[in-house]
């Protein structure tokens, strides 16, 4: 999927590591905990960003092409 969805947006994927070179330490697992928190929240901020964009996007749409103008 990421193969298709990536570059439709313009962005590339660069993988520089595979599964076998990280040791299963516990540096590594708190490594691939905080990247999961990070990637929730910026899912989040940036989800919360699109909705208020798209709500004002509605206003001024509808502020414009409003019957009483």
């Amino acid at each position: 999927m990421r193969d298709v969805m990536l570059p439709a947006f313009g962005v590339a994927l660069e993988i520089t590591g595979t599964d076998e070179d990280l040791d299963a330490s516990q540096e590594s697992e708190r490594v691939r905990d905080m990247l999961a928190v990070v990637t929730s929240f910026s899912g989040r901020l940036y989800g919360q960003r699109s909705a208020k964009a798209r709500a004002l996007t509605k206003a001024v749409k509808s502020t414009v092409f409003s019957p009483d103008l």
